[in-house]
């Protein structure tokens, strides 16, 4: 290696990343902030140091569960708050080790509406993926030290292992948050088990696109919630740690289970991970062989459906579905119950976000847009756009635009919409008509669905680590009337002939009742199996219910049954005041210290490489060493 080649490599590295560094501080130093702990640093966009402070406590409080869980004493992480729109994710990158948590909260209809606090929910998933991931033992830790993080045995788990973990750890903080907790989990797998076609530990393993998408989060969840019931949740740590320490994994990957997974499983279950799986599925097939919808099913597309609405003797709802190579597909769908035959209103490019709405031989819909401009690393994120669509004639239009979480008409047409409040849990109520909007209220509860008649208007609500209740809504004075209240969650909400009507999924069953408005009676419509959404047509409840296809229509007779509400324990509130933190601030550069400790290297044959970044990502580079066997010499090179 020539003196010269060295110093222009190095050179020319070290004018990079000065004229970044001076690029993005000019750019963003005012921008990102940051808050340290001893076993965190938030990076955060200036203005969210609520958001901020919501991932750290939550952390911070859950951190020693998440760590005995699986049997690792992570070191101190960084953690990126980030601004996304009107988009709920968050991701856990376990090869720098760090954290990113999108601030938008699920609404009441989203698949992951399973929190009673977003920042517990999310963060508690996402450390524990950092845990299980970078969990290394014995001679595995000197495997990873020489070789890098590519030979981390834990990374080789099947997609089922790292997501089933995680949804078991976000569902034992609280009995009413977390996919184990909800019920929905409990239904596609009953569904399955009924037919006995619970997918094999093999199909499991590789991931095909069927219903539901992203089945590995279903199967490995149930699974390891089948293993603590039945072995206890402190097998856990020790199976990660016995497979952290088998270095050879990482080369055997998959391919070869008797070689890894199987031998780990055997040592800590004395049984090998494919007898376990298949015990777990026998079990389930015993458990759910009654199992059984209360109703006729009357369609067979399966898949997804939501957002059921009656209008002139007629069903219309929204349906996606995937094809064989993962594309989704998303419609408009009007079902008519005398002939039972779907059709098409509508093709959409985009998602429904939010309940439709039916007036004036219209339906109104929300989708969600990209745009530009957004506190994050990427400055994208979307919001919101509402159409209407002609039932005969299938034609759309916009009408506005805003970050709309739920909206609904109310009799003199205008349109009421509900946004969230910027850096405080709430919602916005504001009101569309004739091209202008205006605000009419700010509230501590967060709104995510609206419904109006000439009863009032109701909402679905709730507060902060509680779940989704039911309100009569005054505009009058913006006060809240409560319809329904428990720790499990109401939603889907329907006003018909001076009843509401609503799903639960109390005691982990999804089910519909109604409340009569007059006489302030709950009643029960359905008891069994899984039914959603549903609304009246004559003497006849129609719903969404479950096969092993995915949803469908079902129907069955209209029937009142007097419900009293049950006796449940209640949600309690973590003490974060106990915590005694007392963060320590910083800005911009901070983020740039990162870059002086490298996240992973590669050694090959021939060389080897070193990789960094900042903790935004915004900076990253590699350093390789080569040797080139025609020169004979080596070479630094860089990027």
């Amino acid at each position: 290696m020539k003196p010269k080649s060295f110093i222009f490599n190095i050179a020319v590295w070290i004018c990079i990343f000065h004229f970044s560094s001076n690029q993005l501080s000019g750019q963003l130093n005012s921008k990102w902030e940051m808050l340290e702990t001893d076993n965190f640093i938030v990076y955060y966009p200036n203005g969210y140091e609520l958001e901020a402070n919501q991932a750290l406590q939550n952390l911070e409080y859950y951190r020693n569960g998440v760590i005995k869980l699986t049997g690792n004493k992570i070191d101190k992480i960084p953690i990126i708050i980030e601004d996304y729109g009107m988009y709920s994710n968050a991701y856990a990158d376990a090869w720098k080790n760090k954290i990113h948590i999108f601030t938008f909260e699920p609404g009441s209809n989203s698949n992951l509406s399973f929190n009673q606090n977003w920042f517990r929910s999310v963060g508690i998933h996402e450390y524990t993926h950092i845990g299980h991931l970078t969990n290394t033992k014995g001679a595995g830790r000197f495997s990873e030290f020489l070789l890098g993080k590519f030979f981390q045995p834990n990374r080789v788990s099947p997609a089922w292992i790292q997501e089933g973990i995680t949804v078991f750890s976000e569902s034992q903080q609280s009995s009413y948050e977390g996919r184990i907790n909800d019920g929905y989990f409990d239904a596609v797998i009953a569904s399955r088990a009924k037919e006995k076609i619970l997918p094999s530990i093999t199909t499991a393993t590789n991931i095909i696109p069927t219903y539901p998408i992203g089945d590995w989060y279903l199967n490995g969840g149930m699974f390891f919630n089948y293993l603590s019931n039945m072995y206890g949740k402190d097998k856990f740590p020790e199976l990660f740690n016995k497979f952290g320490s088998y270095w050879w994994a990482p080369m055997v990957g998959l391919s070869f289970p008797w070689l890894g997974l199987d031998l780990a499983s055997k040592k800590v279950y004395g049984k090998s991970m494919k007898k376990l799986y298949k015990d777990w599925t026998e079990f389930e097939e015993e458990k759910y062989q009654n199992w059984r919808i209360d109703g006729e099913k009357l369609t067979d597309s399966g898949w997804y459906k939501s957002f059921l609405k009656g209008n002139g003797g007629k069903i219309y709802y929204f349906r996606r579905y995937f094809n064989d190579i993962d594309i989704g597909f998303s419609q408009l769908v009007e079902f008519d119950p005398s002939n039972k035959k779907e059709k098409v209103i509508a093709d959409l490019k985009y998602s429904i976000e939010a309940p439709i709405q039916i007036y004036n031989g219209q339906i109104y819909y929300t989708v969600k847009e990209l745009d530009r401009g957004y506190p994050n690393v990427s400055t994208w994120g979307y919001t919101s756009i509402l159409y209407s669509v002609d039932i005969n004639t299938g034609k759309s239009k916009k009408v506005c635009k805003d970050d709309i979480r739920a909206f609904c008409i109310l009799n003199n047409g205008d349109i009421l919409y509900s946004k969230d409040q910027k850096h405080k849990f709430g919602s916005e109520l504001w009101n569309y008509s004739n091209g202008d909007k205006h605000k009419v209220a700010v509230t501590d509860q967060l709104i995510s669905e609206l419904e109006a008649g000439k009863e009032g208007i109701f909402v679905v609500s709730r507060r902060d680590f509680e779940n989704w209740n039911i309100n009569q809504l005054d505009l009058e004075d913006i006060t809240f009337t409560t319809i329904t209240n428990s720790p499990w969650a109401e939603f889907d909400i329907h006003l018909q002939n001076n009843k509401l009507f609503y799903s639960t999924n109390h005691n982990k069953t999804y089910s519909i009742f109604s409340y009569d408005l007059n006489d302030k009676i709950k009643y029960q419509l359905t008891n069994e199996g899984f039914s959603r959404d549903g609304v009246v047509i004559g003497d006849y409840l129609y719903f969404i219910g479950l096969s092993s296809t995915g949803e469908d229509i079902f129907v069955k007779p209209l029937n009142f049954i007097e419900w009293e509400s049950g006796i449940w324990t209640e949600s309690t509130t973590p003490d974060f005041l106990s915590l005694n933190l007392s963060p320590k601030k910083g800005g911009y550069s901070s983020n740039l210290k990162e870059l002086l400790v490298p996240y992973t290297h590669m050694f090959y044959p021939i060389g080897m490489n070193i990789f960094g970044t900042d903790a935004l990502g915004q900076n990253t580079y590699s350093i390789g060493f080569e040797y080139l066997s025609e020169e004979k010499k080596y070479y630094i090179n860089t990027s």
